[in-house]
């Protein structure tokens, strides 16, 4: 009877004990960052570019395509295309805009692919997994091409 007891008060001291350290890690990372409620489309450029503000979207995450294993990470209003390789392994990068059901890529100038040439397309996201992309127009034909397949998140 009494380790029985014993036992349950131990647990309930680290129970209580691990909601205090918590409610105190949480509390203090929060202090760090500010909330930002707004859409994206209303954020002025100093919002934008702020360390502090965090910017998602519904498509944010990393997607691998099914055309050829690319994987393309959507953070904000930046994305990243990493193209898997043997001989030769790439990564684009750029800015997107998502305005409702519709995003534009633009690939960053330092870019020797379609350097600010934007891509405008359609999206949708199917399940919760998969990712579809329906060209609007696009005058890079390498990315319109790689856009079409259907994305998978990872």
């Amino acid at each position: 009877g009494i380790s029985l007891s014993i036992v349950l008060i131990i647990i309930a001291l680290l129970a209580i004990l691990s909601y205090a350290l918590s409610f105190l890690f949480i509390n203090d990372a929060s202090d760090d960052q500010q909330l930002i409620t707004k859409k994206p489309n209303n954020l002025t450029k100093e919002e934008i570019n702020s360390k502090d503000v965090k910017i998602i979207t519904p498509i944010n995450g990393s997607w691998y395509s099914t055309y050829d294993g690319t994987i393309l990470t959507i953070d904000g209003t930046n994305f990243q295309q990493e193209t898997p390789s043997v001989d030769n392994a790439s990564t684009l990068e750029g800015t997107l805009e998502v305005k409702g059901e519709e995003v534009i890529f633009k690939y960053n100038s330092d870019s020797k692919t379609c350097a600010n040439t934007p891509g405008k397309y359609r999206w949708k996201i199917e399940g919760q997994k998969k990712l579809i992309f329906t060209l609007i127009s696009d005058g890079c034909n390498i990315r319109s091409e790689r856009m079409s397949a259907p994305w998978e998140r990872l």
